[in-house]
């Protein structure tokens, strides 16, 4: 979710830029924008859990979108991942253990004082997943190192001490 909200926040920082310098040309200019492709590219090329970003028109037709061919299409209405991060531990289960789905990061873009439309962030479950996975298998595995050096350790000091006793007991 942090991930996806600072990469949001990126997006709609560089629009907002590309907005100030457009002047008539308005929305229009973010088609045309380098940085904001390469934003773009960058966001669902070096993500481990973003699959696309966008901007969208108050109308929820794309303005720009990492992928070229849904630049003016309609995009399909996704669910919130932040409403999915504050119905609690129950609901995010569901959205781990359950079929792969995107959800989405929204931030409203303004035009001026005028709402236009929003940036729009897709995060996967199927890559979050996949993430936490690793996670716990590097954590399994940092344990299991643990635990058979505390057992070596374990063995080796009580061998020591074993000896110590033997030779009291002499």
């Amino acid at each position: 979710a942090d991930e996806g909200r600072l990469l949001s926040r990126q997006l709609l920082h560089q629009a907002a830029h590309v907005l100030q310098g457009a002047g008539a040309a308005g929305p229009v200019a973010f088609r045309h924008d380098p940085s904001l492709r390469a934003l773009l590219d960058g966001l669902v090329g070096y993500s481990r859990v973003v699959v696309y970003g966008a901007i969208v028109d108050a109308s929820g037709r794309t303005l720009l979108h990492s992928e070229p061919a849904l630049q003016g299409r309609l995009l399909p209405e996704r669910p919130l991942l932040d409403d999915v991060l504050t119905a609690g531990l129950p609901q995010l289960a569901r959205m781990l253990l359950g079929p792969p789905q995107i959800y989405e990061v929204r931030l409203p873009a303004r035009l001026g004082e005028q709402p236009f439309g929003t940036v729009q962030v897709g995060v996967s479950t199927s890559l979050v997943r996949q993430t936490l996975r690793d996670a716990l298998l590097r954590s399994l595995a940092f344990g299991a190192g643990a635990l058979a050096l505390a057992i070596a350790l374990g063995l080796g000091a009580g061998r020591v001490l074993l000896g110590y006793l033997q030779r009291i007991a002499r």
